[in-house]
């Protein structure tokens, strides 16, 4: 029964009025903890298995969606537990599946939340761009209206989704990052832009668009090397050709590049 006297010093007494009985003050046998700490794991069991059915269906595809929103709705707070690996979201934006990256996007999921299972703790914006899902990648920026500093987010070595995008030669999500606002000139740890990277990969059609959008070529890595340079290192031909006949007084001299 609560303990109704206001003037009770009781120590039996808790914060809620209520007799505490001896039962409550007496410890916990071995048997108790191991049975509490079997409990705990069946349950943790259980919602790991119920996370992986969800990942399980996201990887299906968009074909999938409907049952994606069935798992999900029973998933959310589970995968906000066990999403630092293989985010749900970064799952679906690694494959392209733009209808489940809407409906996560929808739901609350973030599009910069890092992957821990990756080395260099990938974003899904990131891995889109990798991949080269140019439509993902429209839905992970366009959700948010600080653009720039959604796209400008890097991974633990400065790489952004544009530094990605230049490496794999997926020129139509380089402009639409370009296009959209992103500096050209932004820099890794290495001190290098997305042209220096499109360089030493010797993709000549990013390395003129980077240049007609203001790439500075007279930029310098760590290592004190222009992109010419870097091209020049990695026996990228073309692309050596290509950035002799800049103007090196200029950003970029489009005359020379047409």
């Amino acid at each position: 029964m609560p303990c109704t006297d206001m003037t009770c010093n009781n120590p039996t007494c808790n914060e809620n009025g209520d007799r505490s009985s001896d039962d409550d003050r007496r410890p916990v046998t071995q048997e108790q903890a191991a049975a509490e700490r079997a409990e705990r794991e069946k349950k943790k069991q259980e919602l790991e298995v119920r996370y992986k059915n969800f990942i399980s269906a996201i990887m299906v595809g968009d074909a999938n969606i409907e049952n994606v929103k069935r798992l999900h709705h029973h998933s959310f707070v589970v995968s906000m537990e066990y999403s630092r690996e293989n985010p749900p979201i970064y799952c679906a934006a690694s494959k392209g599946y733009a209808e489940i990256v809407k409906y996560l996007l929808d739901q609350g999921h973030s599009p910069v939340t890092p992957n821990a299972n990756t080395q260099s703790l990938e974003i899904p914006l990131s891995i889109a761009a990798v991949k080269g899902h140019l439509e993902v990648v429209s839905l992970l920026l366009n959700k948010y209206t600080d653009f720039q500093k959604i796209a400008n987010i890097s991974n633990y070595n400065g790489n952004t989704a544009l530094h990605f995008a230049a490496y794999e030669n997926h020129f139509e999500i380089v402009k639409f990052l370009v296009q959209n606002g992103i500096p050209v000139n932004k820099t890794n740890e290495h001190k290098e832009s997305a042209l220096h990277i499109a360089a030493r990969k010797g993709h000549g059609a990013i390395v003129r668009y980077l240049c007609s959008q203001g790439a500075n070529i007279n930029l310098k890595n760590k290592q004190g090397q222009t992109p010419l340079l870097v091209a020049a290192d990695n026996l990228s031909g073309d692309v050596k050709e290509l950035l002799r006949g800049v103007d090196y007084l200029s950003p970029c001299n489009m005359v020379s590049l047409i």
